[in-house]
């Protein structure tokens, strides 16, 4: 749109008070339209002009100037960008390419290189909510495999790297469908053909502080020639191409882009331009191509050899556009990496799974209920008022052990836990914490196992976890570990075992800090005897429950409770409260909808965990503080929001 149009639109729209505004504020060097006027060197004049819908002359000269202004940064950067038709480029859509450069050279040297078009794709998103495409990808001539490169940018939309240097697929926090993605190599300017080729892995996910590259396996085998790594890095002036699918971009001005891409968008594009700075070898470079946003990912390819030089992935408004030079691209492919490289299902961790024996558990005393009498004198050590039995679930659902029908409690290292053999998951574990004699141990493979002890066909294993769902220690790793390094040692591997695991969603991490804070706070605090714990803990299970979207048999849990025990300040007492990690709908049985990111900690009465999970906590509820407050007096109907562990009731 022309500048004269755009001033004439915008004095149509103002409304008569705000234009008389304006005009007196035009006149005034202390008011915010006067600096402004001043800073860009207009005068009261121009500017009145404008909002009267005249034109005096310094206004169009001023015009004039500001629109030459705009057409040399086009004509310097800018280039044009021609639509792919056919597999060939429509010479028709574009401007002539203006750098000393004969249009019948250009034209040659881009029809030699068509064959190499149907190797760029539009990377468009499966199961995503809102967005219907990410980005451009292309395939590239590697090892095995069908393999396309894009930007990490483009990638971590629908994937994140996990723990382990695995990359996972991401899944819809409120659906719980796995999103993926998938190539269309087509999606030309009246084009009806489509190809596609679904990502099925993604298999290296660069950093956030790396070059940005991702790195994406297909499935097809029927595809395009794939392009070729150029050897060396591409030199200033190199005359280069983007291949790509630009999309509207409102970080652009809408005249340069009208006037660039006609108002087609997101379509196959051929753009014609230079290399103006190669940073060295490995580094980035920069070309002036015209690009937007779902350029995102397109190869840097050189007009003469038709190879690979770069990868584009970002740019600043007509002045420079950015792409990862060839050896970074070759790095990531290599493996050359600071990640190890990995498909979604094919985890170090998945890899590593393993099963323990029932004798492997010989000697496991599991959890005392008369541990907390323990801390105290000896002649306490009997006191049942002092004892904490392990709560009881309802059984019918819990997994028996195979050497005794009639016995539910896998005793491990310090804890035990019961197993819920419908949902698959731990139903409550319960731990005794020692805060005066804990051991660190230094993190290792974490090797999880099954443990055989119950069914194993009961129990998931690494494939179960998808990409945001973690595998959640219920008893935290570093609870039991305390004693002699040697029992420290065998608590800790005690729990990474998958009857201690249960499906968590990523965004439940909000409040994990303050989650696993809290029994190290209790144990801290003046309103509890010494530095010893008994701690339960279990999720809060709903046939409500959300199912994978791939598993139908795996229901999320959307809460989980914590009840920690200790000995009351004055030695004759127990001392327990509860805690809810979940979504404020749990806390105010509403019936609004469910969402994933609503993860909060509040403190509630242990009645309330008990009647939510009908377990009997064998009158814990007496000692709970949280009892003493009236439901009108409570917030959140008898919770309490945890912002701050300093807001926890004791």
């Amino acid at each position: 749109m022309a500048y004269e149009e755009t001033f004439r639109r915008v004095s149509q729209i103002l409304k008569p008070e705000l234009r008389n505004r304006l005009k007196e504020m035009a006149h005034d060097p202390a008011s915010t339209v006067g600096k402004a006027l001043e800073a860009r060197g207009a005068t009261p004049d121009e500017f009145l002009a404008v909002l009267e819908g005249r034109e005096t002359q310094s206004f169009q000269e001023s015009v004039a100037g500001r629109s030459k202004f705009i057409e040399a940064i086009i004509l310097r950067v800018g280039r044009p960008s021609f639509l792919i038709v056919g597999g060939k480029v429509d010479w028709s859509t574009g401007d002539d390419f203006e750098d000393g450069v004969r249009i019948e050279t250009l034209r040659s040297r881009a029809d030699a290189l068509s064959g190499s078009f149907l190797a760029v794709g539009r990377v468009d998103t499966v199961n995503h909510p809102s967005m219907d495409w990410l980005g451009t990808c292309w395939l590239v001539n590697h090892g095995d495999g069908t393999i396309a490169v894009t930007n990490r940018h483009v990638a971590e939309i629908f994937a994140l790297n996990r723990p382990g240097g695995r990359v996972a697929f991401r899944t819809d926090p409120n659906s719980l469908v796995r999103l993926g993605a998938k190539v269309d190599f087509r999606h030309e300017h009246m084009t009806a053909a489509v190809q596609t080729a679904e990502v099925k892995a993604v298999r290296y996910l660069a950093r956030p502080n790396d070059p940005d590259v991702a790195i994406l396996e297909l499935d097809g085998a029927h595809l395009a020639q794939a392009l070729e790594l150029a050897a060396d890095e591409a030199s200033v002036g190199d005359l280069i191409c983007t291949v790509g699918y630009p999309a509207y971009d409102s970080r652009n001005a809408a005249d340069a882009q009208a006037d660039i891409f006609r108002d087609t968008y997101d379509l196959k594009r051929f753009a014609p331009g230079r290399v103006r700075q190669s940073t060295g070898k490995g580094l980035r470079l920069l070309h002036d191509a015209s690009t937007l946003g779902g350029a995102s990912g397109s190869p840097l390819m050189n007009l003469e050899s038709g190879k690979v030089v770069g990868l584009h992935f970002s740019g600043r408004y007509l002045t420079e556009n950015v792409a990862v030079s060839v050896e970074s691209i070759r790095d990531a492919l290599e493996g050359r990496t600071a990640v190890a490289v990995a498909s979604p299902g094919e985890s170090p961790e998945g890899r590593k799974d393993g099963v323990s024996q029932s004798s492997h558990f010989d000697g496991r005393e599991g959890y005392r209920p008369g541990f907390l009498a323990e801390g105290l004198s000896t002649d306490r050590h009997g006191d049942p008022k002092l004892h904490a039995p392990m709560p009881q679930p309802p059984k019918d659902t819990l997994a028996p052990l195979l050497s005794d029908p009639d016995d539910h409690e896998l005793r491990y290292t310090h804890f035990s836990v019961l197993y819920d053999a419908e949902r698959r998951s731990p139903r409550l574990t319960a731990v005794n914490i020692d805060g005066e004699s804990p051991v660190k141990i230094k993190r290792g493979n974490d090797k999880w196992n099954k443990d055989l002890r119950i069914d194993p066909e009961l129990q998931l294993g690494s494939s179960d976890f998808p990409g945001d769902f973690d595998r959640g220690h219920l008893v935290r790793r570093e609870d039991p570990n305390w004693g002699t390094p040697e029992v420290a040692a065998q608590a800790d591997a005690d729990t990474f075992h998958y009857t201690n695991a249960s499906l968590q969603h990523a965004l439940l991490n909000r409040s994990r800090q303050r989650w696993l804070g809290l029994e190290k706070y209790i144990l801290r605090s003046a309103q509890t005897h010494g530095l010893r714990a008994s701690v339960f803990t279990g999720p809060i299970l709903s046939d409500a429950d959300s199912a994978l979207a791939d598993r139908p048999d795996l229901l999320v849990p959307r809460a989980f409770w914590k009840v920690v025990v200790m000995v009351a300040a004055d030695g004759e007492r127990l001392h327990a409260t509860g805690y809810v990690l979940g979504q404020a709908e749990f806390i105010q049985s509403t019936t609004e909808t469910f969402q994933y990111g609503d993860f909060n900690l509040f403190q509630v009465p242990i009645a309330r965990i008990a009647a939510a999970t009908s377990t009997d906590f064998h009158g814990l509820e007496e000692f709970d503080p949280m009892a003493a407050l009236a439901e009108t007096e409570a917030r959140l109907g008898g919770a309490t929001l945890i912002d701050s562990l300093d807001d926890i009731t004791l």
